[in-house]
């Protein structure tokens, strides 16, 4: 998207999210609209998403993953800084981790939950399907 005929400036001149952008997000949680956040979010890619997640504080960014609910793209969750990611999914419910367990491949699934603490681990791993969880077990084993 750009600026021009009245399009969203989703980046700035450097390419990294515009500010105001992310601003636009905010105040769309902030005015309890999930509609307009879905709106505004539709069209970016998953390392975008990563982006306007990690330019906001860790209650926006679960804020936004609720708001987003089924059309949240957890590739979104494999692009973020590790130490965002690792805080964020300390932050977030385990379903909505399993959740985005079961749409990731292996390798990114893995990477999601190799250093949450094993009960967590299991509850997520309880939640995916059969398959899925026989390989996730295998490779934290």
């Amino acid at each position: 998207m750009s600026e021009g005929s009245g399009e969203i400036r989703t980046h700035d001149e450097w390419g990294g999210v515009d500010a105001s952008f992310v601003d636009r997000i905010l105040q769309a949680l902030d005015g309890g609209e999930p509609k307009a956040v879905r709106a505004l979010t539709r069209d970016l890619h998953a390392a975008d998403l990563a982006d306007v997640l990690e330019a906001m504080g860790q209650d926006d960014r679960v804020r936004l993953i609720t708001a987003l609910g089924r059309s949240f793209d957890p590739e979104a969750l494999a692009e973020l800084d590790e130490a965002v990611r690792d805080e964020l999914l300390e932050a977030l419910p385990n379903d909505v981790i399993a959740s985005a367990v079961k749409k990731l491949d292996t390798d990114d699934a893995l990477y999601l939950i190799e250093d949450l603490e094993s009960e967590d681990q299991r509850e997520i791993l309880s939640k995916v399907p059969k398959e899925d969880r026989a390989a996730l077990s295998r490779a934290l084993d």
